[in-house]
């Protein structure tokens, strides 16, 4: 496994990581709970947040296409060594695709497996392409690979909204540094929204890289401020309650948590694969199962927390299902809190329009 150049790089590193499993966590929630490829989840990364995941990107430089399309690369850039001149890949996937066709157009009786690499070869040549003719291509992917239906209906920089029924949009807000986020202490907002009835409700997520077993304050930055903005701005303000005031409800559910700790685990190397065991636990919880070290530093260890967490896939159900998160409130609720911490503009309005749930 490849080792990092230097700190800054092993920092940027685990910073896109950490925004990577925010975005497909933001995927999972349209998809129902279903769990989203770390490629998928890359490609939607480059669309909510191109200031961060763009070419420059070491995850989208070293991670972000298939092995096949990966294949090519390297095969034409040995290849290009080989003979002395520029060979490009998709030069060698036309020559395939050639062979193949020439192939398939034989009598034998068999032919599924070289359809099926015609057509996997279809898709490696519209990713190799550059990016101005494949964007409509992703898309489109994109939108088809979506499990149960879901379908995005409007991208923005902030936020994306997915139609996930008939009657249930969700919207995923990113908080971006030096904006709300340092008003609020949130990195990331799910809303649900019931537009019959001018309902939404939010959960807001803080995260943070950690080891995977242990997470030190002395090492999150800013982690005790951005947790009080929460408890303060979220807890104290009454949006744990239901409409009975307290933090449960005759139905069966889990307390109306609505601010969540989601501590990510980090990569080790460049080239380390995509695989995520962290836990979102309600902030409300850290304190009594949070241990200090002889010198006072604050501890969470998964150990401590892992019958008061739960795993991203839970999370994400559980949220669709309306089993966690902040109980449900009107429209001018929502943005009366969003407009204090200037997550909304003055002039902005959270309300998903009607024209938009009926694509």
């Amino acid at each position: 496994m490849e080792d990092f150049e230097n700190f800054e790089e092993y920092k940027k590193f685990q910073t896109e990581w950490a925004l990577l499993n925010l975005v497909r966590e933001l995927r999972g929630i349209s998809n129902k709970g279903a769990t989203p490829t770390y490629y998928s989840a890359i490609k939607l990364a480059k669309q909510v947040i191109p200031e961060v995941f763009n070419d420059n990107s070491l995850i989208v430089q070293r991670h972000h296409e298939p092995e096949m399309v990966r294949s090519y690369r390297q095969k034409a850039e040995a290849q290009t060594q080989l003979e002395g001149k520029p060979i490009s890949p998709v030069d060698l996937v036309d020559e395939r695709i050639l062979e193949l066709n020439q192939q398939i157009a034989t009598d034998i009786p068999d032919k599924d497996l070289l359809v099926k690499e015609l057509d996997k070869l279809k898709i490696v040549r519209s990713m190799l392409l550059p990016k101005s003719i494949q964007e409509d291509y992703i898309l489109s992917h994109d939108v088809k690979s979506m499990k149960f239906g879901v379908e995005p209906i409007n991208i923005k920089a902030k936020s994306s909204d997915y139609k996930v029924s008939e009657n249930r949009t969700i919207r995923v807000r990113l908080i971006h540094p030096n904006d709300g986020e340092q008003s609020m202490g949130a990195d990331l907002i799910y809303e649900q929204y019931d537009p019959e009835n001018r309902k939404v409700r939010f959960v807001m997520i803080q995260y943070k890289i950690w080891d995977g077993e242990l997470l030190y304050w002395s090492q999150a930055k800013n982690l005790d401020p951005q947790l009080k903005k929460m408890e303060d701005n979220l807890c104290r303000k009454g949006f744990c309650n239901c409409e009975n005031g307290n933090n449960f409800t005759r139905e069966y559910r889990y307390p109306f948590c609505s601010a969540f700790l989601r501590p990510t685990d980090k990569l080790q190397f460049k080239d380390s694969p995509f695989s995520s065991s962290g836990m979102h636990i309600p902030i409300c919880k850290i304190n009594g199962v949070t241990v200090e070290s002889k010198e006072g530093n604050k501890i969470l260890r998964k150990q401590n927390m892992k019958h008061t967490s739960l795993s991203h896939k839970v999370f994400e159900e559980n949220f669709n299902y309306n089993q966690i998160g902040s109980r449900w409130m009107s429209y001018g609720e929502a943005e009366e809190l969003y407009r204090e911490h200037k997550i909304l503009e003055d002039s902005e309005r959270i309300i998903v329009h009607v024209q938009e749930l009926t694509i």
